[in-house]
């Protein structure tokens, strides 16, 4: 599925599948630039590529997996779940309400979608994604 054009100056999703995400990458989010499949759990923000984020699947999960977002400079995290969604423990959707950063769950695909949406708007936001 194409989820958004590739004319944009920071860090978009071009395409998801499971297991698999194409990014758009400029040169300045990681040395490269360009188009970068990734077949991993990732987190990004529209300025940055964390090139891999250890969780692969939702029941990996753990409240130190999140510790990394705490810190990010951003008003939103979007939580894509893998294929379907399923909601984490309270407690980590708490440590996010507790600094002021909105926390949203969806399945990996949506939070796609949203991302590319809030970053076209400018907004400042960060999508953790498991792919599989």
């Amino acid at each position: 599925m194409k989820v958004a054009l590739d004319n944009h100056a920071g860090v978009i999703i071009g395409a998801y599948t499971p297991g698999e995400l194409s990014l758009v990458v400029p040169r300045q989010a990681v040395g490269t630039g360009g188009k970068q499949t990734v077949q991993h759990s990732v987190i990004l923000t529209s300025a940055t590529l964390h090139a891999s984020w250890s969780p692969m699947h939702f029941g990996e999960l753990e409240d130190a997996h999140f510790t990394a977002l705490h810190e990010l400079d951003v008003d939103v995290v979007l939580f894509g779940t893998g294929e379907r969604l399923q909601f984490p423990k309270p407690g980590i959707v708490a440590g996010f309400y507790s600094r002021g950063i909105g926390f949203e769950t969806m399945d990996t695909a949506a939070a796609c979608r949203t991302f590319n949406i809030l970053v076209a708007e400018g907004r400042r936001v960060a999508a953790a994604l498991l792919i599989r």
